[in-house]
């Protein structure tokens, strides 16, 4: 509470001390003196700085946590953000381990896309977010597993029909097919 001396022969009303540290309590006074030497000394003042809120947990993650069928092309979101306002990135840890690796750094959406992820396969993630000021929350380990491939469906309705005889034999063959999961087949 009693500062040292910072600066002397000071002639402006204001000064620049630097960026501070946040959350902590800064104690000043000022010695005022003239050109006769005359001095005077006011009191000691004391602030404090604010203190940096850490960004929000990330949450509401889509594909929920423990879906499954999920659809092989789908993205990645969550919600995020910071309390203060400050600007937040995100860090991607996906992969088909727990604890996910890390795949991508400083994103600045609540969204990636992962590309198209593989049929049946239970796929683990999380979010580390980070505000301007080098905060972090780490966000739980959420999980999801994509759809199942369900084979074609069995060809059908062939033309000509089985056991057909007196064929032309210029005809063309015929038949009815698909799949379920809506894949070229």
């Amino acid at each position: 509470s009693d500062p040292p001396l910072e600066k002397t022969d000071w002639t402006e009303t204001t000064y620049d001390p630097g960026t501070m540290s946040p959350g902590v309590t800064y104690y000043w006074k000022i010695v005022a003196k003239d050109i006769h030497g005359a001095t005077t000394e006011g009191p000691i003042w004391s602030f404090t700085t604010w203190i940096n809120n850490p960004p929000y947990t990330p949450s509401d993650p889509s594909p929920a946590d423990g879906a499954t069928g999920v659809d092989v092309d789908a993205d990645l979101n969550w919600s995020g953000g910071d309390p203060d306002g400050d600007p937040v990135t995100y860090d991607l840890y996906f992969g088909t381990s727990s604890p996910p690796p890390l795949v991508a750094s400083d994103l600045e959406d609540t969204t990636f896309d992962p590309g198209t992820l593989d049929f049946g396969v239970t796929y683990y993630w999380k979010i580390i977010a980070e505000d301007s000021y080098g905060d972090t929350t780490e966000g739980p380990i959420w999980s999801f597993t994509t759809v199942t491939n369900d084979p074609p469906f069995t060809p059908s309705d062939p033309d000509p029909f089985d056991g057909e005889t007196g064929v032309d034999v210029d005809a063309d063959l015929s038949w009815t097919g698909g799949d379920p999961n809506g894949d070229e087949v």
